[in-house]
């Protein structure tokens, strides 16, 4: 009769915590992709919303419009501050993916040195 392994219940669970583990890292990986579509989306409609309004500023200087040449100057200015926001949060955003990556890369890392000092009893 063949003994029972001492340690196959917690190398069981150690194997379903390294399990939950990559299944975090696969989540953060779809959620890291649909906010960098998010950020792409919303940089393309900044970057439209921005050349409809220059059009409309460059129509209505051509007509000699003061205000309007005010009033691009102030949407260049609008526009520039918003792209500068946007790329300060995605860097933001990478840096804190790449941080969630690293934790779970170690704590998987760790899970599996524990399983893998478990003894074969």
């Amino acid at each position: 009769m063949m003994a029972k392994d001492k340690n196959a219940d917690l190398r069981f669970e150690y194997n379903r915590k390294i399990s939950q583990v990559e299944r975090n890292y696969d989540d953060l990986q779809s959620y890291k992709r649909k906010i960098e579509d998010l950020f792409d989306n919303l940089e393309n409609v900044t970057r439209r919303e921005y050349q409809s309004l220059s059009e409309i500023d460059e129509s209505l200087i051509k007509e000699g419009s003061k205000r309007a040449q005010w009033e691009a100057q102030e949407n260049q200015s609008m526009t520039n501050y918003i792209r500068n926001q946007l790329n300060q949060n995605q860097e933001d955003l990478r840096q804190e993916f790449s941080k969630a990556n690293f934790d779970l890369e170690e704590k998987r890392t760790q899970l599996q040195k524990e399983r893998d000092n478990l003894s074969w009893d």
